[in-house]
């Protein structure tokens, strides 16, 4: 891999990595109401088999 190769590697890995944190911040703020009060748990655990599905997805 020659040096060019190498420089875009490194920015697509930046890239994805841009990606997985704004993935996971999303995650996260879904847990909670726009009052910033926790969802119930039936709805945390429905939320988390769909972020397991979705990074399942990107990975």
């Amino acid at each position: 891999m020659n040096d060019l190769e190498r420089r875009i590697q490194r920015l697509e890995d930046i890239e994805d990595i841009r990606r997985l944190k704004a993935l996971y911040s999303k995650y996260a703020d879904d847990k909670y109401t726009d009052s910033h009060e926790r969802k119930p748990e039936a709805e945390l655990e429905e939320l988390a088999r769909r972020q397991v599905a979705g990074i399942q997805c990107t990975v």
